[in-house]
């Protein structure tokens, strides 16, 4: 009987680390994991995109000539815009730069990083829709607030990166099936956005290069790089961001300062395992020892 308890507990532990050592997902899964969907402060994202301290639409088509966007020149009314899907942008900090320049772990920095969300607005005009701007929200005061409205991206770019089908099509065409972490982030200093990827033992990178010609920094927009090619592209423009402050870029209209982002937390999995994982190795000790004395008896 205390074997049978002892090999039932051995594999509730087998079960209950499975989730750590596991393969890599399909890739729309990796995608899926860093949407609004799955984070803590959804509801408040979400209040803060529809009735937070500023209207976006109406901002945008007041502010339609100050932009200055060719995008928004037709927009005659607010009720023209709708907003796309919030996706997560992440913010290079000094230790990331540092561990991309020498070839080190790269996935829990990004993983703890700040980051905030962004939303695309779209333009509806009869049964087309076009990406026209988008804006930010991020943590202030103990809040999450519109602070920038315009876009640091492309509308199209950033339509792309909100667009799940989108990106899955794109890394299935590349031949990336499975990943183990997908992130979007940005290098303030160098005022750049790239997609990363890592699958198994490999990672890659995907520039989002809004610029004419969707080249800079010898990289071209929307393909695909190895690590290696990555960094070695990118090697001597990222020696010069450390000597910047890694505090971040707007590209459209500030609306307010910045405060300090939560940072993305571990899965729920494995803060259990830190609470279960000592009961149950402290339940099989006495266990042991109780048909210890049994046998003694």
């Amino acid at each position: 009987m205390r074997k049978n308890i002892i090999i039932s507990l051995l594999l509730a532990l087998s079960f209950l680390y499975f989730p750590i050592i596991s393969m890599a997902s399909p890739v729309d899964t990796a995608i899926q994991q860093q949407s609004l969907t799955n984070s803590k402060e959804k509801l408040d994202v979400e209040k803060a995109i529809t009735n937070g301290n500023i209207n976006p639409k109406d901002f945008l088509f007041r502010r339609k000539n100050d932009l200055g966007r060719e995008e928004l020149k037709n927009i005659t009314s607010p009720e023209n815009l709708s907003y796309g899907k919030p996706y997560k942008v992440v913010s290079a900090n000094k230790e990331l730069i540092e561990n991309l320049m020498y070839n080190k772990p790269i996935s829990m920095t990004l993983k703890n990083a700040r980051y905030h969300w962004e939303i695309p607005v779209i333009y509806r005009n009869g049964g087309s829709a076009i990406p026209v701007a988008s804006f930010s929200i991020d943590y202030i005061n103990g809040r999450w607030e519109v602070v920038e409205i315009g876009g640091h991206l492309s509308p199209e770019l950033s339509y792309f990166s909100s667009n799940q089908k989108d990106l899955v099509d794109y890394f299935k065409q590349n031949k990336i099936y499975n990943a183990d972490l997908f992130i979007h982030f940005r290098i303030p200093s160098l005022g750049s956005d790239f997609l990363y990827i890592s699958a198994g033992n490999n990672e890659y990178f995907v520039p989002l290069i809004y610029r004419p010609g969707g080249n800079v920094f010898g990289l071209k927009n929307k393909t695909l790089y190895t690590r290696d090619q990555f960094v070695t592209t990118l090697k001597p423009f990222l020696e010069t961001t450390l000597e910047y402050d890694e505090s971040g870029l707007a590209g459209g209209a500030p609306i307010g300062k910045k405060s300090t982002t939560p940072t993305s937390t571990a899965p729920l999995y494995y803060k259990y395992s830190l609470i279960f994982i000592p009961i149950a190795i402290i339940a099989i000790i006495a266990i042991k020892k109780s048909v210890s004395h049994s046998n003694r008896g």
